[in-house]
């Protein structure tokens, strides 16, 4: 198995490559991507089985442009980490944004990072990876949560979204306490990072009815 570690911080690029290579995991490590051309080239020159990217790594890219998720879309077997950026917060949790893309930052503690990668490595026979699959709930709003969540992020506070939404106060409340659940903080910033990388790597988050 291998894998690639993209961050900035070469104390990061260290700490991951060690932690790898107790497992046996060969890693390649750079400081950045400039394009999500770049991104596919380096994956494409490996095909990793884990991928350790930084959160100011995808900054640059705007939500609108798509290329980063058809890259990650061309790598189903790859299983993504991306690390929340957060100078002035702290997220020691992880959720998964989709089966193979999981956000989560540098304080996650190393028990929960072998939890993670160990169905992974793991995963020999094809039965294997449908109940690893099968054991994976991303992170999921309703229609009214996201539309709620993206006027919230933008800056709209409650009397503005109510008047939006035609929705009473209380239900805005009750939307925001089922969101902070589900992503399981209640930290705005963890939030508000979350759902700029979901718009860039996976087109939003999953939204059902």
């Amino acid at each position: 198995m291998s894998s690639v570690i993209i961050d900035p911080c070469c104390f990061t690029r260290q700490g991951l490559r060690e932690y790898l290579l107790s497992h046996r995991i060969d890693s390649q490590c750079y400081n950045g991507i400039d394009t999500p051309k770049h991104f596919s080239d380096i994956l494409g020159q490996q095909t990793p089985s884990f991928v350790f990217i930084s959160g100011h790594c995808v900054d640059n890219f705007c939500p609108e442009n798509r290329e980063m998720e058809d890259v990650i879309a061309r790598h189903p077997e790859t299983l993504f980490f991306i690390f929340l950026t957060l100078p002035n917060g702290h997220f020691n949790g992880y959720l998964y944004l989709r089966e193979n893309i999981i956000v989560t930052s540098k304080a996650l503690e190393r028990e929960n990072l072998d939890r993670l990668l160990s169905p992974h490595l793991n995963s020999v026979k094809n039965n294997q990876r449908r109940l690893r699959k099968q054991a994976i709930k991303p992170v999921a709003l309703s229609r009214a949560e996201t539309d709620m969540l993206r006027m919230w992020m933008s800056g709209c506070d409650t009397l503005q979204i109510s008047d939006r939404m035609q929705i009473k106060v209380k239900t805005i409340s009750s939307h925001k306490g089922n969101i902070k659940k589900k992503i399981n903080t209640r930290n705005k910033l963890v939030i508000h990072q979350l759902m700029k990388i979901s718009e860039t790597l996976t087109g939003g988050l999953n939204t059902s009815c």
